[in-house]
């Protein structure tokens, strides 16, 4: 048992802009925001043989992904997954083990 130590809170007085489709860069320059992609928002439940990860997807609902040993490099890497991370994980550089 453990207690949580954060609640999330999204407000808005306007709908977010929508990112445009043909930019290559940001207004001051960095890259463009990729996709949105879901968040873990538990300490992820390692278990035998599987890991349980808590998911806020992108459409603001929750969701709860099982990860077991048959994914492979998916489950070493939701192992070592934390709070706040996002899920999937960017891909490893090769040779980064």
């Amino acid at each position: 048992y453990e207690d949580e130590k954060f609640a999330y809170v999204a407000a808005t007085r306007l709908p977010a802009p929508a990112p445009d489709a043909d930019a290559d860069a940001g207004a001051d320059g960095e890259a463009p925001a990729g996709p949105a992609v879901p968040r873990v928002v538990r300490h992820p439940q390692i278990r035998k043989g599987q890991v349980l990860l808590d998911l806020c997807t992108p459409e603001g609902t929750l969701r709860r992904e099982t990860v077991t040993k048959r994914h492979g490099a998916g489950y070493r890497r939701a192992r070592d997954t934390a709070w706040g991370d996002t899920w999937p994980p960017p891909p490893a550089a090769p040779g980064a083990d």
